[in-house]
């Protein structure tokens, strides 16, 4: 049988047993009872261990998780990139962005042809002097391509493109009926003449008057002025920006401040703002701006930036139609 001491407080009175309120007292315990205690004291021993593991491993996907603050260490000791862009890469591409198109347009022979409506040298300038250098500096600097450029969810359900080609196609509506009732002119008017003083202060599409455009003009001016900026611009505003304007300051080691600069819907403001502004038409700014409002909306609340480019297509498209129509005028 074994013995084991505990406060004569605690004890009850028993014939096996003395009580004594001044000294401690021997209590007779059965094997069976020692065992149970033992396994007991297992138990709460295992709990231990399993909540200090849970906590442990909590606390390594906070530091890993999606927000991607905490800074990855590479085998040899050396910090690795940030898996995502900062606020500051956002806005440092941006003013690259802009100054770059300032100078094409006001120092180069290029400017010409893009005020002129240059199809080939507007194309040429999107994809190889913004967007082909954009994804080449994604590449060098760690980040995740297809993340930034397609968004976390790059084939999103169907109702999402759906609603971002009847998006853009409403959007349109809405600001060309706008733009009628600021000038005082009917709707109807407005709607079914097209003028190419209009259209091309209004959407910066190229419009003359005269014969009606053959197949291969029609198809050069969808893809010039719908088709290429749709995808190009779209990629980099609600792609690599709006990923990047929803990331803290500066990414750590730089920075030790975690939390976001934006919100997701000041986010999509600002860059809407931004893409507007881009264009450098004052007359087109409202416009432009409620069409990255847009975009950049159906972006978000989709994981995917295919909806935006649709959004954006049939936007263009919209008026590119227009404008085909007014060249048989």
């Amino acid at each position: 049988m074994h013995f084991s001491l505990i406060p004569a407080a605690s004890t009850h009175c028993s014939p096996l047993t003395k009580c004594n309120a001044s000294r401690n007292v021997a209590i007779p315990h059965s094997p069976s009872r020692t065992r149970h205690q033992c396994s007991l004291l297992k138990t709460i021993l295992y709990n231990h261990r399993v909540s200090n593991a849970l906590l442990k491993r909590r606390q390594c996907q906070q530091e890993g998780g999606p927000s991607h603050h905490a800074p990855l260490q590479a085998g040899n000791g050396q910090t690795k990139p940030s898996p995502f862009p900062s606020f500051e890469n956002g806005i440092n591409w941006y003013c690259y962005t802009v100054l770059g198109l300032l100078f094409l347009t006001d120092f180069t022979p290029f400017g010409s042809s893009i005020s002129g409506g240059g199809l080939f040298a507007l194309a040429l300038v999107q994809w190889a002097v913004f967007m082909l250098p954009t994804v080449y500096w994604i590449s060098q600097s760690g980040w995740p391509t297809k993340r930034l450029l397609l968004g976390e969810n790059p084939l999103p359900n169907s109702k999402w493109l759906l609603i971002g080609s009847l998006l853009g196609v409403g959007l349109f509506a809405f600001v060309r009926t706008a733009i009628a009732i600021k000038s005082g002119v009917p709707l109807s008017e407005a709607w079914l003449s097209w003028s190419s003083q209009e259209g091309s202060s209004s959407f910066g599409l190229p419009v003359q008057r005269g014969e009606a455009a053959d197949a291969s003009q029609a198809l050069e001016l969808w893809l010039g002025t719908a088709v290429s900026p749709a995808i190009c611009e779209e990629l980099l505003y609600r792609g690599f920006l709006l990923a990047a304007l929803q990331q803290p300051l500066r990414q750590p080691p730089q920075s030790d401040r975690t939390q976001p600069i934006l919100s997701r819907t000041d986010a999509v403001l600002v860059a809407g703002v931004l893409f507007a502004a881009t264009h450098l038409e004052p007359s087109q700014f409202w416009g432009l701006s409620l069409l990255g409002f847009g975009t950049g909306g159906v972006a978000m609340l989709s994981g995917s930036t295919l909806p935006a480019i649709l959004c954006h297509l049939t936007y263009n498209s919209s008026a590119v139609a227009l404008v085909l129509l007014a060249k048989g005028g």
